[in-house]
């Protein structure tokens, strides 16, 4: 991923947008982060888990695993993940 880039992430329970920013980091909406943020929330993406503590940081998501958030937030099962190249946002 590069900077603007977006990555859509579609769980069994919610809907997470988050916007890679320069440093590396992402601008989270959606799920967990709307409930408690009114605007975007900066954080990392630690990687990727089955549900355990056992992290995969090589890749941000794949179907049937969850998303760990650097702020500690898990999200629930991915069922699809799409990626939003900055070339194609207005």
């Amino acid at each position: 991923m590069r900077p603007g880039d977006v990555i859509v992430l579609y769980t069994s329970n919610s809907e997470y947008r988050a916007r890679q920013l320069s440093d590396g980091r992402f601008a989270v909406t959606g799920g967990w982060f709307d409930k408690h943020y009114t605007s975007e929330f900066i954080t990392s993406i630690s990687g990727c888990t089955w549900g355990g503590k056992c992290i995969n940081r090589e890749f941000v998501g794949s179907c049937g695993m969850r998303v760990e958030f650097g702020n500690r937030v898990i999200t629930s099962v991915l069922q699809r993940v799409v990626r939003i190249p900055a070339s194609m946002m207005n």
